[in-house]
């Protein structure tokens, strides 16, 4: 009996510690991200590609239940996007990016685990940079429009929007993400009204880490 009794002490400890850790609330890490980004662009005669920028912050998971986590993100990023009409130029910008996602999550037996879903988000602009043949300026500071009557026109440096994301994660909770994002909102802030208009958006592959 009283070897029973010894036998059941390990078992029951275990119990506990499985049930501490179904209780963990939220769990967070670090993320580091390759990021692209780029302009969709109406109303004049101007494209844009994709050039290569990072971001670097870090993750809160909330559990709300087994299959289902709310999660919060913070990035500093910094992004470049090649414009061009009648001449190439390079907008450069450092900004905050706050994603919030609401995602399912399946878990495997081993303790991996696969995560996808989606959400909104918020950018601010803290500075930025357009360089070209005739130098460099910032975008997001009132400038004076000589072709265009004068207008007063700027760059807006919040936008928000949509973005989705999937992502894997290994037992020992090293991730590989991949997710993209569309701003909803027009940064072209002319102060006259103007049929033109400039959504951000940004596609992005990272990695993570997540402290157990």
């Amino acid at each position: 009996m009283i070897l029973m009794a010894l036998t059941a002490l390990p078992a029951a400890a275990t119990g506990e510690a499985e049930e501490t850790k179904k209780e963990k609330v939220a769990t967070g890490g670090l993320k580091l991200e390759a990021v692209g980004s780029s302009y969709l662009i109406g109303g004049f005669p101007m494209s844009s590609s994709m050039n290569v920028g990072g971001a670097l912050g870090g993750f809160v998971d909330f559990n709300v239940s087994k299959h289902f986590v709310i999660q919060v993100n913070l990035f500093g990023a910094y992004k470049q996007t090649d414009l061009y009409d009648t001449q190439q130029s390079r907008m450069s910008t450092w900004s905050i990016e706050l994603p919030i996602y609401f995602l399912g999550r399946y878990s495997f037996a081993d303790g991996s685990s696969i995560s996808f879903g989606g959400g909104p988000y918020t950018e601010f602009i803290l500075d930025g940079t357009l360089s070209n043949a005739n130098g460099k300026s910032n975008p997001f500071e009132r400038v004076v429009d000589q072709t265009e009557e004068g207008d007063v026109f700027a760059l807006e440096r919040n936008h928000s929007g949509l973005g989705i994301t999937v992502g894997y994660e290994f037992p020992f909770g090293f991730q590989i993400n991949a997710s993209a994002r569309m701003s909803l909102t027009d940064i072209i802030g002319y102060e006259h009204e103007r049929p033109y208009c400039t959504y951000p958006y940004s596609t992005s592959v990272g990695i993570a880490y997540r402290f157990k």
